[in-house]
């Protein structure tokens, strides 16, 4: 098969990673298999240059990704898209705001934000240790909303802190810290009253058991503590299945200003990371516009392809028997332990080690009869599962992490 050398795609998208594009289309099997899933779908890249299967999957866990391809599906939310994007070219300024309008919405839907803003704590910690990030844990860990809206106050009003964290960090931060206030504002008078609710119960209970005396004070004391904790623990979580999840599973914002928002942020930023603005991409107005236009190739290749956002691991595992099945996996690089701080937060739901691990055991398997790509560094944990698949070398470069033209060899790991 051959590729066009310009790729399809609704972002800027230049240099190697355009070449490898091209190497995976042609290496995809299309002569035995008629369904084509791409588990890991991101910018839809893959999908939109290679050859039709008789059915595609795209999936992605991102919510704003689906809700972008979603609407380039439905004619009259496309059409509003291009009329939005064509009177609202992108500005730095405006970028800036869609990134925490972004975060607004899309993370809650996507996150547990007590995951996330702990994920952030411990990188910083790791960087450089400070007191505020190991309270901020504990009441993480702790479940202490009062506690973390107080740390994380002291974080963004700390210049030491502020120094530390990283600029999409710092945006992070100031976007869950809105969150966790806003529900504390909610919860903190039921969350009072229980308590004091619960000392008096106890006390009284307590008196009426038992003897206090010097030997049972710290026990009784102990007991009091837990009991107290529990009970406010217990209205906490009432209004967090009420509150919290309610609001990280639905919003306010339309699919087509979602779609909007993610179409600006790929298209603006440098590194098409969606998070930092770039001045290079953004000198010539006339791209912008023949990228708005573009998008109408991008509706008409994802005529019938059916879009979904769930976990990944599961997709695979619902198909990987399936012998009519091709299935290209990208999950989020994973880099040799003297890269490991270079590329791994950049991406939202990056993989874990053990994220890799479980993936690779599944697809392993003696049972699995799709055909299968798998792409990533020639890690050693790779190398260990993947015995018996072949292996095709691809050298490029990545700015992403903040380095300029960063040569790397990728490698497409195959089973048939």
């Amino acid at each position: 098969m051959k590729t066009a050398k310009k790729i399809l795609s609704p972002f800027p998208y230049y240099g190697g990673k355009a070449r490898m594009c091209g190497k995976i289309c042609s290496l995809l099997d299309y002569d035995t298999t008629d369904l084509y899933i791409e588990p890991f779908g991101g910018g839809c890249r893959t999908l939109l240059n290679k050859q039709r299967h008789t059915e595609e999957i795209y999936n992605d866990f991102s919510y704003g990704l689906t809700t972008f391809f979603g609407v380039m599906q439905d004619e009259d939310k496309f059409g509003e898209l291009i009329r939005l994007l064509q009177d609202n070219p992108p500005t730095e300024e405006s970028f800036n705001r869609l990134v925490l309008e972004r975060m607004e919405d899309e993370d809650r839907l996507n996150t547990s934000t007590n995951a996330r803003t702990k994920s952030i704590l411990l990188s910083c910690r790791q960087r450089v240790p400070h007191r505020y990030f190991d309270e901020g844990i504990k009441a993480l860990n702790h479940v202490e909303y009062e506690a973390v809206v107080d740390v994380l106050g002291k974080i963004l009003s700390d210049s030491y802190c502020l120094k530390i964290l990283e600029p999409l960090e710092e945006l992070q931060l100031r976007g869950y810290y809105k969150i966790y206030a806003d529900f504390w504002r909610i919860v903190k008078r039921d969350a009072k009253r229980v308590e004091r609710y619960a000392a008096e119960s106890f006390d009284r209970e307590w008196k009426k058991d038992i003897a206090i005396t010097k030997e049972t004070a710290k026990l009784r004391e102990k007991h009091r503590k837990d009991f107290i904790k529990q009970a406010k623990t217990g209205v906490i979580n009432s209004y967090t299945d009420d509150i919290l999840n309610a609001n990280e599973s639905g919003s306010t914002v339309t699919d087509v200003r979602m779609a909007f928002i993610i179409f600006q942020l790929y298209y603006s930023s440098r590194d098409g990371m969606g998070t930092a603005w770039s001045d290079e991409k953004n000198r010539d107005l006339k791209a912008y516009y023949r990228a708005v236009n573009n998008l109408y190739r991008i509706a008409d290749r994802l005529r019938d392809v059916v879009i979904t956002q769930v976990d990944a691991l599961d997709l695979v595992r619902q198909y990987r028997t399936d012998e009519g099945a091709m299935i290209y996996l990208d999950p989020s690089y994973l880099k040799p332990e003297d890269e490991h701080r270079n590329l791994g937060t950049v991406y939202k739901m990056s993989y874990t080690y053990e994220d890799h691990e479980r993936l690779l055991g599944e697809i392993a398997q003696d049972d699995t009869k799709a055909k299968i790509i798998i792409s990533n560094y020639d890690v050693e944990l790779y190398n260990e599962y993947l015995t018996g698949w072949t292996k095709e070398y691809f050298r490029t470069t990545t700015g992403v992490g903040g380095r300029k033209n960063n040569r790397r060899v990728e490698v497409l790991w195959k089973n048939y």
